[in-house]
This record gives structure tokens, sequence and C-alpha cells, in this order.
């Protein structure tokens, strides 16, 4: 890794989106989600550009016909730490909701979608320099699992929060948590 390489203009900040960690119906919850939030860098890049509001790499690389992008969001300490707030208080009140829930397997379904859903919120507010995604999915990920008495997971594809719908993003944690069972005995 060449020195300094968060200073690249080429490289930058952010994640880049490419066919491991993208999906029509992962961008189309991004662009839902993030177009509500005027005061977030990426509600102001999806205000000012609805239909481009990831720039296109330095690079101008394409893959399958669709080229490759880089999320640029940039924002203060106290913005990030607003922002990490408001999710981590959004996933207790998404928690504490699960118990109202009828049956148990309706409950474990809500809990398993509120960790993605917080775990994906931190993960595009790219709220640190480096380490997102190892911070969020190796360590955020499994405490939250565990906490709520499930298996912790074991991702093939980490980056898949970047840009994966929630749907999506289930089914790999199931697969993850299957291949965390498969080492674990």
């Amino acid at each position: 890794m060449e020195a300094n390489y968060r200073k690249n203009p080429k490289m930058g900040e952010g994640f880049g989106l490419d066919m491991e960690n993208w999906s029509p119906q992962g961008h189309a919850e991004l662009v839902t989600k993030f177009r509500h939030r005027p005061d977030d860098p990426v509600g102001q890049m999806l205000m000012a550009h609805p239909d481009k509001m990831i720039e296109r790499s330095a690079d101008g690389m394409s893959l399958v016909g669709r080229p490759a992008f880089r999320l640029r969001p940039t924002r203060s300490r106290e913005q990030a730490v607003e922002l990490a707030r408001e999710v981590i208080d959004r996933y207790a009140t998404d928690i504490s909701a699960t118990n109202e829930l009828a049956d148990a397997v309706s409950q474990r379904k809500a809990k398993l979608t509120a960790i993605i859903r917080v775990c994906q919120d931190l993960d595009q507010m790219h709220l640190f320099t480096d380490g997102n995604i190892r911070t969020i999915t190796f360590l955020v990920l499994n405490k939250l699992l565990i906490e709520q008495g499930f298996s912790p997971a074991i991702m093939d594809e980490p980056n898949a929060f970047d840009c994966m719908s929630v749907a999506e993003l289930t089914a790999l944690v199931l697969a993850g948590q299957q291949t965390y069972q498969k080492y674990a005995s």
C-alpha cells in the first residue's frame, strides 16, 4: 500500500461501489434513506444531483456496463457523533419495539433487521476516515448479534453493507452465521 494513500485524490475517502457490494435494490434503499437527510453530506449530494448521488471514480473504470463509483461523505467530528447517536437511538427504539411482537419468530426477524439496518447506516455514513467496514462488520455487527441472542457471523464480503438491500444483507448475514458455526464446531 502506498504511503498516504488516503490523501491520494485517486483514492480519497469514502467507499467504492462495484458488483460485490452494490445492487439495484440496495442503491434504491440508499437513495431513499439519505434523500431525507438534508443536513448530512450524502443527503446534500442527493438533493443537488438526485440521479448522480455518487461520482464517477477518477479512473472512469466500468464494471459489467456500470461505472465504478466512489461515495465521498465529509463531515465534522461533531456531525459524525450526532449522526451516530441518531442511528444508535433509532436502533434502540427498533429493538425495544420487537418486544411487542406476538411470536418469537417475528421478534427474531425484526431484531435481525434492526441489527442489519444500524450496521448499514453506520457504514454508509462513513464516519471514520479509515476502518469503517472493519469496525462495523467485524465488531459492531457481531457484538449486536451476540447481545440479541444470535450467532456471530463471518461475512464472505463485508463490503456488502455499502450498497446492498436489507433483504440481501439478511441472507448474507445468515450465510455468515453458518460459516461461523462451521468453524466454531
